[in-house]
């Protein structure tokens, strides 16, 4: 069994992805399995079947890892402070899905942060009790998670008055908030796994902590090699791959398929939707009609009747609000992570707000290369669950266009993918003047090479807009649309260049924001919205999206919002 050991622990080295040094070879070779322990509450990260076995995020990226280094990773769970103790006992070789801190650092070395993911306070649906800060806290009851650090930590900072009830797993944290034992939780993005899995509603976001928590991988001091593999083997895993595993698992999501069946899937759905409603629009009219007649006629039990259709549109909109909160959620799932955006920038930022729970806008980042980054940003046709449609129609569109471009199939060219846009929609969709359809977007693309310091852009009805020592440009856009039926098959889009330096500030935006009207009722306009940009140009990014964001606030406060927003802001 020793030499079968040893004979496939060096077929997996001479097969691994990542160069090792004769000392991380060696420790391999000695170690024919690294152990780390973890919870057993701490699904989705660690979930052990019935049989068993161990499966979860943790688990997909210890084996990626694993196939990346020809390491032996393996995870064990059990009650969190018996592990604790079998590490300390040197039992086992060190822990999973961690949080570091000053007394496991002592006899623990950490790799660097497999994941991180923002800290949310959920709370009941429709948030009852309106909380929206720590000191809202004040004489509530918290749901926390025992042998849970993040939880630990977080009660010190309590109002005094905040009570705290003490679960045994996060299932019990939610399950307290759903039944109304506690007034909210704290937790980061598996706890819609959870929710899934169990079969229970969606909670609600309160607040979102401004810090984030980081998970790691930690092994035993007395072993410095297993801290170098692991890293070797985390530096491997794409940013699109953890994307993958998170949907996966924390957000127990399917994963996406790109493939023109999936489009036509859709609109046949929603046609199909579209009919149910209006055959059940007829018969809830046809009901109406025979009440009314009813109790005109009788003018009876009147105020029971009323109770009762009161009651039917209360629970049919209790629905349709799950319904939007599922698509909002899985809308906003297609969404990039911004620190694609970051790590190409010295700084950025992205404001997006749909008019409705979901929306017509949607943007896209995506990296090429180590060099290259492509953005998009589409006001699709209308807002709300129409916009929506469209923004699902672009998406696949687009899932298909990055596959091309990487593929060596379509060049990054941000005008040839206008057109492959504007080409694809309209065969899609069959739009010609006969046509009873009009749908399209208006869009913006950018074209980012960060090795030679060049920009190119092209735009349909969105321009670029560029700062360079606190004066205001715009790169214009043609002034055709993508898709309409008033747009061209062959209408092609002009590209301009640009060459960034330290003093130029880029931005985009649809025309969400300065369409809006301002407190005295009348619309914000584009040479009003240029203004505050050119004034706001010379702060960093992380306030000047504060600012647009709290003057956005001020204007829906008054007048309600009357379309998508997105505005996005880069300095290279």
């Amino acid at each position: 069994m020793k030499l079968l050991a040893i004979f496939l622990i060096s077929t997996l080295l001479a097969s691994a992805k990542v160069k090792l040094t004769e000392k991380e070879q060696a420790f391999i070779k000695a170690h024919p399995q690294i152990i780390l322990g973890t919870g057993d509450t701490w699904e989705p990260y660690s979930i052990t079947k019935k049989d068993g076995r161990v499966v979860g995020f943790d688990i997909d990226i210890l084996n990626l890892i694993n196939r990346a280094t020809g390491a032996n990773f393996v995870e064990k769970t059990g009650n969190f402070s018996t592990i604790l103790k079998e590490v300390k006992s040197q039992k086992i070789d060190g822990l999973s899905a961690i949080i570091k801190t000053k007394d496991r650092e002592e006899y623990l070395n950490f790799a660097i942060p497999y994941t991180s993911s923002e800290i949310i306070l959920f709370v009941p649906n429709g948030n009852p009790l309106g909380i929206d800060s720590f000191q809202s806290l004040v004489d509530k009851t918290v749901a926390l998670q025992l042998d849970n650090n993040l939880h630990l930590r977080l009660s010190k900072k309590f109002p005094l008055s905040t009570k705290i009830l003490w679960c045994d797993s996060t299932l019990d944290t939610v399950k307290a908030v759903h039944y109304r034992k506690a007034d909210a939780t704290f937790g980061v993005e598996s706890i819609f796994h959870t929710l899934f899995q169990n079969g229970l509603p969606m909670l609600d976001k309160a607040f979102v902590l401004p810090q984030k928590v980081d998970l790691y991988f930690a092994v035993r001091k007395e072993y410095p090699e297993a801290i170098d593999i692991l890293n070797k083997g985390l530096l491997t895993i794409s940013d699109e791959k953890i994307m993958r595993l998170k949907r996966r698992w924390l957000l127990a999501l399917p994963e996406p398929t790109i493939n023109w069946r999936l489009i036509v899937s859709i609109i046949a759905v929603s046609l199909v939707s579209l009919l149910i409603i209006l055959l059940i629009n007829r018969k809830l009219k046809q009901l109406v009609a025979k009440r009314t007649h009813e109790l005109n006629e009788l003018n009876k039990n009147l105020e029971k009747i009323v109770q009762e259709r009161t009651q039917k549109l209360q629970r049919a909109n209790q629905e349709i609000h799950k319904s939007l909160s599922h698509a909002s959620l899985i809308q906003q799932t297609i969404l990039p992570n911004s620190a694609i955006l970051s790590a190409f920038t010295k700084e950025s930022f992205i404001f997006w707000k749909p008019k409705d729970v979901v929306g017509g806008d949607i943007y896209f980042i995506d990296k090429l290369s180590e060099d290259e980054l492509l953005i998009m940003v589409i006001d699709g046709a209308g807002h709300g669950v129409s916009g929506a449609f469209v923004t699902l129609l672009v998406k696949a569109i687009q899932t298909q266009i990055i596959s091309d471009i990487k593929a060596k199939l379509l060049e990054p060219s941000p005008a040839k993918i206008l057109e492959y846009f504007n080409k694809n929609i309209k065969n899609i969709l069959n739009q010609n003047r006969d046509s009873k359809s009009n749908v399209g977007f208006d869009g913006a693309i950018v074209y980012v090479h960060k090795k030679s310091n060049k920009i190119v852009f092209s735009g349909a009805n969105i321009p670029l807009l560029v700062v360079e020592n606190g004066k205001l440009t715009t790169i214009k856009s043609n002034r055709q649309n993508v898709g309409y039926i008033r747009t061209k098959v062959e209408q092609k889009y002009k590209e301009h260049t640009l060459t960034t330096h330290s003093n130029m500030r880029l931005y985009i935006a649809t025309d969400g924001y300065y369409d809006q009207k301002r407190e005295d009722g009348k619309r914000m306009g584009k040479s009003r919205f240029y203004e505050i940009i050119e004034i706001l140009s010379s702060k960093p990014m992380g306030e000047q999206k504060k600012e647009l964001v709290e003057l956005f606030s001020t204007f829906i406060s008054r007048y309600i919002q009357i379309d998508d927003v997105t505005v996005i802001g880069m300095w290279f």
